[in-house]
């Protein structure tokens, strides 16, 4: 019996070295040249990083600001996909500034992705539109599966408007993957096109929690009806009808290009956690949107983080089926809300 348990211990071992995916990093001092990505040795630019991502991959952002991110596409092959997230679980540590040129460009043609702690800046002047026909700043999906985008800023905030459609911060694909938007904040996407929405899907099904969507023509395509609860819509062109547990007062952020909550803001402990992507939070419960008020301001000490059980619990589970009882270590599953 020992023997078959080592055996089945071995064997998952090395099954999951075997998938084992790539990280790599980049930092506003690395170099795109001479960088192999490494934690040591980082590229310099989020498009570079991107670039080299296979299915599984994950790339982390340094803390920085990047700026005139060009065009760069990495679709993989359907229902693949990567990671690209912030290294300090920081939304507001790391700012990128997509330049998308003047027509019919997406800044970033991605597959399924997942998406966590940054900013994405849609900048653009009237001698400098950045934005054309059918222009977004994302494009997600690539086949089947669910693209997730966690406390990340889209912020349009400085964008004018110019272009024919600009339909879309972020937007999906013709038949592409599902996508998530938890602990979000949409800000300015307004223009007089009628296709001017913050969300753009096609057919796709959206989920949406936990947001706040501000001075936007469209917070998403007209003719979708996302699952949507626990978001706040403010001074919208066109606000959608809200669900049981959405708002619709002004946020209160604390500068015209921010997503930090003043004190007393609406939004303040009106969220809800969601299983394995909004689990920590300092106050009675979640914040809405990119920012969560810090623990000091708060003055409540935050739960303890969950997430995926790990390798080694999966072991342990396995493990346990032959020699009984609860595998140690086990994970606790994370608190839930209603919906």
């Amino acid at each position: 019996m020992k023997e078959k348990i080592i055996s089945i211990i071995t064997l998952l071992f090395f099954s999951f070295a075997a998938i084992a995916a790539n990280t790599y990093y980049v930092a506003p001092t690395g170099n795109d040249t001479t960088g192999n990505g490494t934690t040591a040795n980082r590229y310099a630019t989020v498009s570079k990083g991107v670039s080299v991502l296979g299915n599984g991959d994950t790339l982390i952002v340094g803390d920085g600001t990047y700026t005139n991110e060009y065009y760069v596409t990495n679709a993989l092959g359907s229902g693949q996909g990567y990671t690209i997230q912030g290294e300090s679980a920081d939304y507001s540590k790391v700012l990128i500034t997509a330049n998308c040129g003047s027509s019919n460009i997406n800044w970033l043609v991605l597959p399924v992705i997942t998406m966590k702690d940054l900013t994405l800046n849609f900048d653009g002047t009237a001698s400098n539109p950045k934005a054309g026909v059918e222009n977004s700043m994302l494009k997600w999906g690539n086949g089947s599966g669910t693209s997730t985008f966690v406390r990340v800023f889209f912020n349009a905030t400085n964008w004018e408007g110019f272009g024919y459609k600009a339909n879309g911060l972020v937007r999906g694909s013709s038949g592409g993957s599902a996508a998530n938007f938890y602990k979000c904040t949409f800000r300015g996407f307004a223009s007089g096109a009628s296709d001017t929405q913050a969300i753009r899907s096609l057919a796709e099904t959206i989920t949406i929690n936990d947001s706040i969507f501000k001075n936007n023509t469209y917070c998403w395509t007209p003719s979708s009806t996302p699952t949507i609860d626990y978001n706040d819509y403010y001074n919208n062109t066109n606000q959608p009808a809200p669900s049981a547990h959405d708002i619709t007062t002004d946020p209160n952020f604390s500068a015209a290009n921010s997503a930090v909550l003043n004190a007393g803001s609406p939004c303040i402990d009106t969220g809800v956690t969601v299983a394995n992507w909004v689990t920590t939070y300092t106050g009675t419960a979640p914040d809405m949107g990119a920012y969560e008020v810090p623990a000091a301001s708060s003055g409540t000490t935050p739960p303890v983080k969950t997430g995926p059980v790990s390798v080694g619990g999966v072991i342990n589970s396995i493990a346990s089926l032959y020699i009984g009882g609860s595998p140690k270590g086990a994970i606790k599953p994370a608190r839930t809300g209603g919906q």
